[in-house]
């Protein structure tokens, strides 16, 4: 450890600015509160002391002022901020405390103390003056004292930690193979608040421990520009996939909207015109039903009304040309990008609006044709006045046209956030709505879209407030698994995928429009980078390799077989969902592409031997 080293100096100048070595926190209790105090140590020369009659030696030190992030604490308050060897400090020139020390060493070592103060006591300064001291308790230019006036020095030290954090423990191995949801941790410890990031390939994924990594969609390519130039700020793409990686984007350019084709997703045809706008198109978003036909919802000022109104195109020869807009809603103003065909062949749309008190509530609308559309329903009136937004719409295995949002409540000047799911099976009553299970901590989410994938199982899009980008998995929409993190992304996405393709999404940055690719690569590298309050850093890396592994009878994808497997097989034998936010389909024992009774028996022989 670096010391504080002191020497003289004329009163009323300030010394040279010395470094003072942060020691880390210690904890001590008071009145049944827990306190952390910063430890410092400081080292001065023997010629800055008095001797005393009794052998010891001694300085008086008075604290003069001690200046932190937030300002400064100055005389009197500074009794309650420092102390020198656990002892009160006092701002006159008679009370200072008297630190001593035993024989004649050539120097000394003295500590001071501080409760915190501000947000950390790194890179904080604490100003004080040294005077020796005889042991008469006087100052040393009383004329009792026997020493010489050394006239006092003033000092100002920082306090500095140059001792990186601690990375132990972290439950990857190099070079291991994994699968499934894979836990990622460790034991990140130093004595300053410490933040932690979490990367895969360089992308960022997570900024705290523990994370669990969703090897679904193990990695992304890096983004590449399919759109230049003015695109309207502040309205997101939309992409769909007809299988493999055939792909169709809309966006908003210059006012007008368009769709863009590409066989491939590298190779795109010219910009085809949907619509030109009545005043201001906004928020489109585009669908492929099952039948190949593509549709396009937006909004535009509807000129009868002046309403930002509800309009749908739509396309049979794969975009090449588009029917002229029907308007779906008219007298609200609707604010919504959610649109989905059910399995009977109805349109269905969500959005949220403004009553006249201004208050926001959940509402669909529906068409058997995509022309002729009826009346909204209301799903949230929301009359506790939260303010609810964001809607998406998805059908479930059962039929159920569920509708997610966002409710956002004001407690005590704090905004707390959940998802809210609300159902319904004849598009006219909509049940109570109910909390989705993430996030549990009530912090910032901003639902973006909702796809099924090729196998079936349904992803939520998710934003949170630091811009990272999420996917989280449900075969039911009831049950909920790990986020998938997309890592560091400048705008919300959207997501589509196909059996016979990777995944694909778009997104607006700027004035272009992005897209990104699911990788096929299957060695990864996970980095955890550890960075304290003073800039001191450490990083451990590891290579994994993540392998398409088939083990039979894993129903919950963990990569092992054990009871929960076979009660979930159960549940799922008499019930039709497993309870769990997704199910490994490759654990089929008979290979009768279903999970049930077969495999409830062979996991219990499996976990019997």
């Amino acid at each position: 450890m670096d010391a504080c080293a002191f020497s003289e100096g004329a009163p009323t100048v300030w010394e040279a600015e010395r470094e003072l070595h942060y020691q880390g926190t210690e904890t001590y209790s008071s009145g049944g509160t827990t306190f952390y105090v910063a430890r410092l140590l400081c080292e001065i020369p023997s010629a800055a002391f008095g001797s005393r009659a009794d052998g010891k030696r001694a300085i008086w030190i008075k604290p003069l002022r001690f200046q932190y992030d937030q300002g400064e604490v100055t005389s009197p308050d500074l009794s309650r901020v420092v102390k020198v060897e656990g002892k009160s400090i006092r701002d006159d020139d008679t009370r200072m405390p008297e630190v001593t020390f035993d024989g004649a060493d050539a120097a000394g070592n003295f500590e001071f103390s501080f409760p915190p103060v501000g947000s950390s006591h790194i890179n904080q300064t604490f100003y004080f003056y040294v005077r020796a001291n005889d042991g008469d308790n006087e100052r040393t230019d009383d004329a009792s004292s026997t020493i010489a006036d050394n006239g006092g020095a003033y000092y100002a030290v920082s306090i500095i930690d140059e001792t990186p954090p601690t990375i132990e423990g972290l439950t990857l191995e190099n070079n291991a193979t994994v699968s499934g949801n894979v836990r990622v941790s460790a034991d990140v410890s130093d004595a300053d608040t410490t933040a932690v990031t979490v990367k895969i390939n360089g992308k960022t994924v997570s900024d705290a421990l523990p994370f669990v990594w969703n090897t679904t969609i193990p990695a992304w390519h890096d983004p590449i520009a399919v759109v230049t130039g003015a695109v309207a700020g502040g309205h997101q793409p939309s992409i769909v996939s007809a299988g493999g990686s055939e792909l169709w984007i809309s966006y908003i350019q210059n006012g007008a909207l368009y769709v863009r084709h590409s066989a491939d997703g590298i190779s795109w045809d010219s910009p085809v015109p949907v619509a030109t706008p009545l005043d201001m198109i906004l928020n489109a978003t585009l669908l492929r039903d099952a039948s190949g036909t593509l549709w396009c919802a937006y909004r535009d000022y509807a000129r009868d009304d002046y309403r930002m109104s509800l309009f749908v195109s739509s396309s049979t020869d794969n975009g090449l040309s588009w029917s002229a807009p029907a308007q779906a809603t008219s007298g609200i103003d609707v604010v919504g990008h959610s649109l989905i065909r059910a399995s009977d062949s109805t349109l269905w749309y969500t959005f949220y609006f403004y009553d006249e008190n201004w208050n926001t509530e959940i509402a669909v609308v529906s068409s058997s044709d995509g022309t002729h559309w009826n009346q909204p329903v209301i799903v949230d009136p929301n009359t506790n006045w939260d303010s609810v937004d964001t809607p998406l719409i998805a059908e479930a295995p059962d039929g159920a046209i569920c509708v997610f949002y966002r409710k956002t409540a004001y407690v005590d000047g704090e905004s707390l956030y959940e998802v809210l799911k609300s159902m319904s099976t004849d598009g006219a009553s909509w049940s109570t709505p109910a909390p989705v299970s993430y996030p549990a901590d009530g912090s910032y989410i901003y639902p973006e879209n909702i796809f099924q994938d090729g196998a079936g199982n349904y992803w939520m899009v998710y934003t949170v407030l630091k811009g990272y980008a999420y996917l989280v998995p449900s075969e039911d929409l009831t049950n909920w698994g790990a986020p998938a993190a997309l890592g560091e992304l400048a705008a919300p996405l959207s997501i589509t995928h196909t059996a016979n393709g990777p995944y694909w999404g778009c997104y607006k940055s700027g004035n272009e429009i992005y897209l990104i690719g699911s990788s096929s690569e299957k060695t990864h590298t996970i980095t955890i980078y550890a960075e304290d309050a003073s800039g001191n850093s450490v990083s451990e890396t590891v290579t994994v390799t993540v392998a398409d592994v088939i083990i039979t009878g894993d129903i919950d994808y963990d990569g092992t077989v054990n009871l929960k497997d076979a009660l979930l097989a159960l549940k799922i034998s008499c019930h039709g969902t497993p309870g769990i936010g997704s199910v490994n389909k490759a654990a089929d024992v008979n290979r009768d592409q279903r999970i049930g009774i077969e495999e409830a028996a062979y996991i219990l022989r499996h976990i019997s031997r």
